[in-house]
C-alpha cells in the first residue's frame, strides 16, 4: 500500500510505503523493487539487495523502460568497471541541480548499475545505514523532477528496507531530503481517517460527488495527474454534512487523477478515476 500526499505548499509529492518493503538476499537469489518517483504509471528506478560477482550488492538502477536521462546522486565507483558510488543524503540536503549526478544505468546489464554498498569494496552506505536518502532526478517531456528516497541498508548489504519517497511536482525545482514527511496537521495523507472525505461515482465518467462529516468553509478543491500538475482547481468551496458537492470532470482524460481538499485547518487527497 502507498499512501500519496502533498505538502503544505501544494508542491511536494509524498509516498509512504507501509509497510516498509524489504528487500533480502536469500541464498543465491535477491529481490527488487520498482520505483515510480512521480506515479505515472513508468517505473522510473529498479532497487535491489542481490548477488553479483559472488558478492553482495545494494544497488540502485534506473528501470528498463524508465527514461535513460534518469540519474542518481553520487560519483564514480573505482571497482574496476563502470559503475558509481550512491551519495548517502542526510534529512534537509538539498537536492538540485548543483548535486552532482550520475546516469542511472540499468542494474545487471553491461554494467553494475549504481551501488549502495558493495560488501567487499568502497561506498557511502557502508557498516549499516538507517533512514539515509537517495537524491533522484527524473527526466519526464523536456523537464526534470528532483526527488529522494529514504531506506536502510544492512552492513553486509545482504537487505535494504524501502520507507518512503517524495519528489517537488514544480519542473526543476530542488527539494530538501526528508521535504513532505507528514510533521503536522496541515500534512494528511488518504490512509488517516481524521479528515472524512468520500467521493463517489469512482470511477465515474463526468461528475464527481464529494460529501463530508466535516464543515469546511472557503475550501481549495484541486485536482492533480499523477505527475503532480494542477488539472482543475475550484475555490472558496464549502463543504459540511448537509450538502453534497459536485465536480464537473468531464473534460478530463480517462486515467487516474489525484484530489485535494484543502481548507484553512487540514488537508485531504483521494484518489479517483475516470473512464470514457
Amino acid at each position: 500500500f502507498i499512501a500519496a500526499q502533498k505538502s503544505a505548499d501544494g508542491q511536494i509529492v509524498y509516498h509512504d510505503v507501509a509497510p516498509d518493503d524489504t528487500l533480502s538476499i536469500i541464498g543465491n537469489s535477491g529481490e527488487w523493487y520498482s520505483l515510480d518517483l512521480n506515479n505515472d504509471g513508468i517505473a522510473d528506478y529498479s532497487v535491489a539487495a542481490d548477488i553479483i560477482y559472488f558478492e553482495n550488492h545494494a544497488m540502485i538502477g534506473k528501470y528498463a523502460n524508465g527514461s535513460i536521462s534518469n540519474s542518481v546522486a553520487g560519483t564514480y565507483a573505482n571497482v574496476g568497471m563502470p559503475a558509481y558510488n550512491v551519495f548517502k543524503l542526510e534529512a534537509s540536503d538539498p537536492i538540485s541541480q548543483s548535486v552532482n549526478w550520475v546516469k542511472a544505468n540499468t542494474p545487471k546489464d553491461d554494467y553494475f548499475g549504481n551501488l549502495l554498498e558493495m560488501f567487499s569494496y568502497e561506498g557511502y552506505w557502508q557498516n549499516g545505514v538507517t533512514d539515509g536518502y537517495i537524491g533522484l532526478r527524473i527526466h519526464v517531456g523536456i523537464n526534470n523532477f528532483y526527488g529522494w528516497l529514504r531506506c536502510d541498508v544492512a552492513a553486509d548489504a545482504s537487505f535494504i528496507i524501502i520507507k518512503d519517497y517524495a519528489y517537488n511536482s514544480i519542473p526543476d525545482s530542488s527539494i530538501l531530503a526528508g521535504q513532505g514527511i507528514a510533521t503536522n496537521s496541515n500534512e494528511i495523507s488518504e490512509s488517516e481517517k481524521d479528515f472524512s472525505l468520500h467521493l463517489f461515482p469512482n470511477p465515474t465518467k463526468d461528475i464527481l460527488t464529494l460529501t463530508t462529516k466535516e464543515h469546511l468553509i472557503n475550501s481549495v478543491i484541486t485536482v492533480y495527474d499523477l505527475a503532480g500538475r494542477i488539472i482543475k482547481q475550484e475555490a472558496g468551496v464549502t463543504l459540511n454534512s448537509n450538502a453534497v458537492y459536485s465536480l464537473d470532470i468531464g473534460l478530463l482524460n480517462a486515467g487516474s487523477y489525484l484530489l485535494e481538499v484543502r481548507s484553512s485547518q487540514n488537508s485531504v487527497i483521494k484518489k479517483f478515476n475516470v473512464v470514457q
